[in-house]
């Protein structure tokens, strides 16, 4: 029964962190803008972050699956990883959207 404790924290712990994400990327395609193309050669700052993110979640999903196969005295390691990887994934996340937020707002006229 002890063992489970920590399963179900984690469990709990992860769902907390994923909704947000399953919610963000539901709405991402909705909050598309005109975005200006890419210059010749080049990537806009949406482009970027947009591969970024791409990368983020292909390393959590590697993690998951890390996680998903190990046993015994492997998985907690794994899970510690995996759960380390989602908080810095939403402080960057955060991080992200007050930048954006803030260039907004330096964006708009002043009265």
């Amino acid at each position: 029964m002890m063992k489970l404790f920590p399963i179900a924290a984690f469990a709990i712990a992860v769902g907390l962190f994923l909704a947000p994400v399953g919610a963000q990327q539901a709405t991402s395609k909705a909050h598309e803008h005109n975005v200006p193309a890419p210059q010749a050669g080049g990537m806009t700052d949406h482009d970027k972050m947009m591969a970024a993110m791409k990368v983020a979640d292909a390393r959590l999903e590697a993690l998951t699956r890390t996680m998903k196969s190990a046993s015994g005295n492997d998985k907690i390691p794994a899970m510690q990883e995996l759960l380390t990887a989602l908080v810095q994934n939403h402080v960057d996340t955060h991080r992200q959207m007050s930048m954006m937020h803030d260039h907004t707002i330096s964006q708009m006229p002043h009265k």
